[in-house]
């Protein structure tokens, strides 16, 4: 694949996609050769994905807004283009697929478990406090 000037990986995936013709199985391949390939592609991707995994951990945690990959200014988390340096991410986060709820705080489940055994020892003494005065 002719990767003369290419320096982002959505421009890489566009022409494998179209060298393919069609085969995504080939596309898959030309793109990861070309990642392999060319260093500037890999450091694209990688900021990439870095950038993605940011914002999809500060939506987890209730975080408003994130540093820009490539200026660092915080950008709202539901930006697709930085105000600053004017760089386009990929659909914002907010758009894609729902995410979990945030996990709740250390030490919750433990605590939930150790109510409800509580209360389950204690109706089983209720029942045999009650057996015992019936006989």
């Amino acid at each position: 694949m002719d990767l003369e000037g290419v320096t982002r990986i959505d421009d890489a995936a566009e022409r494998a996609i179209r060298e393919a013709a069609g085969d995504w199985k080939a596309a898959h391949r030309l793109l990861r050769e070309s990642v392999d390939l060319n260093e500037r592609l890999r450091d694209d991707l990688v900021t990439r994905s870095l950038h993605r995994e940011l914002r999809d951990a500060a939506v987890r945690l209730g975080t408003s807004t994130v540093p820009c990959p490539s200026c660092g200014e915080d950008i709202p988390v539901d930006a697709t283009q930085c105000r600053l340096c004017g760089e386009s991410f990929e659909e914002p986060v907010s758009s894609s697929a729902p995410l979990p709820p945030p996990r709740a705080a250390e030490g919750g489940p433990i605590i939930r478990h150790f109510t409800l055994l509580a209360g389950w020892i204690l109706i089983v003494l209720i029942v045999i406090l009650i057996i015992s005065f019936a006989t």
